[in-house]
């Protein structure tokens, strides 16, 4: 009786043992596949978003480009009090560099506003 209890024992041990290491096993296979997935998402999301990423880093170049143009031409103009009078009856109208800045970005864009 005792033979048949140790080998039942022995038995309940290989049983656990051996699914305890089918399931790291398992566990290492779905990290792998798991690992693969995330890097063809990635791939994936880099080549459909390819045209916007370019989009957005020749926007910044060109932002990086521009800016001392923009920076000088923003600066206020100051002129003699009288010639101020002169040329701006009303006070609503901008004054040159806003009117510049427009024309320039409506010609850049080819966009013509009234």
């Amino acid at each position: 009786m005792s033979d048949k209890k140790d080998v039942e024992v022995v038995a309940e041990t290989a049983a656990v043992a051996s699914a305890e290491a089918s399931w790291s096993q398992s566990r290492a296979v779905l990290r792998v596949i798991v690992l693969i997935l995330v890097v063809a998402a990635s791939l994936w999301l880099l080549y459909e978003l390819q045209s916007v990423i370019l989009l957005v880093v020749l926007s910044i170049f060109f932002a990086y480009l521009i800016a001392p143009l923009v920076e000088f031409v923003s600066r206020p103009i100051f002129f003699p009090a009288n010639f101020k009078s002169r040329l701006w009856t009303d006070a609503r109208q901008h004054p040159p560099h806003y009117s510049t800045i427009k024309r320039l970005a409506e010609g850049l864009s080819g966009v013509c506003h009234s």
